[in-house]
C-alpha cells in the first residue's frame, strides 16, 4: 500500500554543507555515514525534514479499510538521552554508544532481572511498568502517589476487531477487567 501512495513521488533531502557532502559521497552503507557524520546530526536532520514532513503527510492521507493511517515522529536526541539515563541507572556497564543485541545480553544480568521483573514486549510493543514494591531492589520507588500509581496498568497487546484486516481500538482493549495475551 505504501508503495501505491509513493507513485510519481521523488524525495530528494537538501543539500548539507559541501564537506558534509563529500564524506557522505565516499560512504556505500548507513554505518558508514552514521560513522563519518558523527556530531552533525542537527545538520543531516535538517537535511532530512522537507523529506520527513512530506513522507508523513502521504501516508497520513492514506487509508486501509475507511480508516486513516497513523504517522508518528521519531523521539528526540533529548528523549533518546533520557532514555539512556534511565537504564544506566540499572546497569552502568551499559554505553550510550554501544550496539546491544538480545543474544549479548547475558553479559547484563541486571538488566535481564529488570526486563523479565518489570517489562512487557510483544511484536508491536514494548512498556515497562514498576512493582510498586516499597521492598523491591530491582526497580527504584515510586514517586507517584499510591492511589494513581495503582490506576496504571501495562498496554494491551492488540485484538483483532474479528472482521479481518483491523485492529479492536485501544480505549476497547484498555480494560481493568481483561488481561489480553499475545495470541495475535
Amino acid at each position: 500500500m505504501f508503495n501505491l501512495g509513493l507513485q510519481c513521488v521523488g524525495l530528494a533531502r537538501a543539500k548539507m554543507p559541501e564537506e558534509l557532502e563529500k564524506k557522505v559521497a565516499k560512504c556505500s552503507t548507513i554505518a558508514d555515514i552514521r560513522s563519518r557524520l558523527r556530531g552533525k546530526e542537527l545538520k543531516v536532520q535538517d537535511s532530512l525534514s522537507t523529506v520527513i514532513i512530506l513522507l508523513n503527510d502521504i501516508f497520513t492521507r492514506l487509508k486501509l479499510h475507511d480508516k486513516f493511517i497513523q504517522s508518528f515522529f521519531s523521539a528526540t536526541s533529548a528523549e533518546i538521552s533520557d532514555f539512556w539515563s534511565a537504564i544506566i541507572s540499572i546497569d552502568a556497564t551499559l554505553s550510550e554508544d554501544a550496539v546491544y543485541r538480545w543474544e549479548t545480553m547475558k553479559d547484563h544480568p541486571k538488566v535481564l532481572k529488570f526486563i523479565d521483573h518489570c517489562c512487557q514486549a510483544g511484536h508491536y510493543s514494548f512498556d515497562v511498568l514498576k512493582c510498586g514494591e516499597t521492598s523491591c531492589n530491582i526497580c527504584a520507588p515510586i514517586r507517584l502517589p499510591l492511589d494513581v500509581f495503582k490506576k496504571l496498568r501495562h498496554i494491551p497487546f492488540p485484538v483483532p476487531d474479528g472482521d479481518g484486516g483491523h485492529y479492536l481500538p485501544f480505549a476497547d482493549v484498555f480494560s481493568p477487567k481483561d488481561e489480553n495475551t499475545e495470541k495475535y
